[in-house]
């Protein structure tokens, strides 16, 4: 079997789920051929898409996909832009690679206040993946029903993260578990609900100088602006999604799209104090674009390389994210692309490493 991930952090720790879930279908009798892992922290089911759409492997037999925890901010802020990622996610997956079970993992956070509200986000999360026939690993509920609250809160290493290894290897048996019952049932035909908006994902790569950032799990060319400078994108559909390279010297995307900005700081809180050397980040474009209307064939979209000194800075503007600092002094823009939704037809092949 070959396995996909697509998700946050709690599926790229190696100690954790993603060296877990192999080793445990391993042990099962199931042998896997390989495990390939598009997963990044701190992001949502949209950048998950937009990976996906870059992914070259063809042969899955199982994909894996866990957004339960992070999606949460972008339900809570834009409802509509929640269910497009999610919805293309699971509807590029089942595209690509038609016969292979999915499985939506719903994990949960340990802050009960917001229990309610991710419940709620679950049940949608569970109505969408049975319209694409998804298995759905419903692990928050699970946890809740078979464990008191001191041991529930136990199994967490902080408010998003199972702790390693016990926590962790509970999580991944029962995944393993569930999608070795799935496999060996009969399965019926593939039914697919056909999506609200026919609706294409494109990707738009900015002109101009660029840089490569890789590691042992990604390489990604990103167009270096500096502080000050300005660059316009002309987007098919909506842009709703900017991705990019966070370094040291990182500073802050200063959007506009009719009359409308938001500010994006690309310094993550975890290079700014020298935990990592740079990070690969996706965020959601809240409120930028008009969801609930007709979309226009186009959009154009002005992005300036700003820090939190200059004067374009505007704190109401600033999409609030704790994994996000503001850049006092930031001397570069390191973006990837603009993710956008069009109008059918619009899609354009892209290459995000070779560009």
């Amino acid at each position: 079997m070959n396995i996909l991930l697509i998700g946050g952090s709690n599926l790229v720790v190696v100690a954790g789920m993603s060296g877990m879930i192999p080793v445990l279908f391993e042990e099962a009798g199931t042998k896997i051929e390989s495990c390939d892992n598009l997963s990044v922290g701190g992001t949502g089911s949209l950048f998950g898409m937009e990976n996906l759409a870059a992914y070259a492997g063809t042969e899955r037999d199982l994909i894996i996909i866990e957004y339960g925890i992070n999606d949460l901010e972008t339900y809570g802020r834009d409802r509509k832009l929640w269910e497009m990622g999610f919805r293309g996610l699971l509807s590029l997956t089942r595209e690509r690679f038609p016969g292979a079970l999915i499985a939506t993992v719903l994990l949960g956070q340990r802050t009960e206040w917001v229990w309610a509200w991710q419940r709620q986000m679950h049940l949608e999360m569970t109505a969408l993946s049975v319209a694409f026939n998804a298995l759905v690993v419903d692990i928050d509920a699970h946890l809740k029903a078979v464990t008191a609250r001191p041991q529930f809160d136990a199994l967490y290493s902080d408010d998003a993260h199972y702790q390693l290894p016990v926590a962790a290897e509970l999580v991944s048996r029962e995944v393993v578990l569930r999608c070795l019952e799935s496999l060996a049932s009969v399965s019926g035909a593939i039914t697919i609900e056909p999506p609200a908006e026919p609706l294409s994902l494109h990707l738009t790569i900015p002109c101009g100088t660029t840089q490569s950032f890789g590691n042992s799990r990604f390489t990604r060319n990103a167009t270096v602006i500096a502080e000050g400078g300005c660059i316009t994108l002309d987007t098919p559909g909506v842009p709703v999604g900017l991705s990019f390279v966070s370094l040291p010297d990182s500073c802050a995307a200063h959007l506009s799209l009719d009359g409308r900005t938001l500010i994006v700081s690309t310094l993550g809180a975890k290079v700014n104090s020298g935990q990592f050397k740079f990070l690969i980040k996706h965020v959601p474009l809240v409120g930028m674009g008009n969801l609930t209307q007709p979309f226009p064939g186009s959009s154009r979209l002005h992005i300036r390389a700003i820090n939190s000194q200059s004067a374009h800075w505007t704190p109401d503007a600033v999409y609030k994210d704790a994994l996000l600092v503001p850049p006092d002094s930031g001397k570069h823009l390191y973006l990837c692309a603009v993710t956008s939704f069009a109008p059918p037809g619009q899609t354009t092949s892209f290459d995000m490493n070779g560009r």
